[in-house]
Order: C-alpha cells, then structure tokens, then sequence
C-alpha cells in the first residue's frame, strides 16, 4: 500500500523550496503548511496548505502479476490571498499565486519521487463575502490528480 504522508510531506517540501525562490505581488512571502487548520487570517497571505484527499486502489492484474495495484492519489492544495484595496486585486494575486504553485508542482511531477506523475489538475474558486466591504479575501482549491502503483 501507499504511503500517503510520504506524499504530502514531499509536496509540502517540494512547495516550499520553489515558492523559496519567487517573490510575490503581496506584502509578504509564501506561508506553506501541511494538514494546517485552513488559514482565516487574510493578514497571513500568501497562504498555501497542502491536504490529503482521497486514494483510489485498482487491481492491475493482466501482466502484472498478483499484488499489483494501480493507485490514484488526489491532493488537495488550497491557496489563499487578500488585498486591502480591491477585489480586483486580490483576485489578480491569487492567479498569480496559483501559477506560482503550479509551476512548483510541475518543477518535479515525481514528487519527489513519491509518485510516478502528476497526470491533471483542477481548479475551484471560493472568496469571503461577508468582509467584503473592508477586505477581500480570495481561494483557489487546486485538485492534483497523481498515478503510481505498488510493487
């Protein structure tokens, strides 16, 4: 079987070292955290926690011999950004933000040599309504869809 921490805990380093290199269009430079609580606070941007999601199991019996399982794990990477001025803003940092994060996820699609590729990705979009009139507090939810297989 997997082991999934191994997976994330890669990502999360992975993450931290490349996002270590790029400067960022807010205040401050990347937060990166691993199975954190999800960031509330739009002062800590830019924000990034990385999560396990679910692993799917299937049997790869033709050729393969017994044992063998094709594994999907999916992560999820939520990133977070704000802005003081104007949604316009925070939704342009958080693109930003997120093109930092895919290019740092696509920088090794082994992870580390934790899976044997990245194969997709999806995109959600989530902001915070309710301090909508004195902050703007934006979220993207990158879904990562990874292959590998058990030995």
């Amino acid at each position: 079987m997997i082991d999934f921490a191994a997976i994330t805990k890669a990502l999360t380093a992975q993450l931290e070292t490349y996002l270590a290199t790029v400067s960022t269009t807010g205040p401050r430079p990347y937060t990166v955290k691993r199975s954190a609580y999800l960031n509330h606070d739009p002062a800590i941007t830019p924000w990034v926690g990385v999560y396990r999601s679910k692993i799917d199991y299937e049997p790869r019996a033709l050729g393969s011999g017994s044992g063998q399982w094709r594994v999907n794990p999916e992560i999820k990477i939520a990133v977070q950004a704000s802005s003081r001025k104007s949604g316009d803003q925070a939704e342009d940092r958080l693109e930003d933000y997120v093109k930092d994060v895919i290019d740092g996820v696509l920088s090794d699609h082994t992870i580390g040599g934790t899976v044997q590729i990245v194969s997709g990705f999806s995109i959600a979009y989530t902001y915070n309504e309710a301090e909508s009139e004195t902050l703007f507090f934006h979220m993207a939810e990158i879904t990562l869809t990874t292959q590998t297989r058990t030995s």
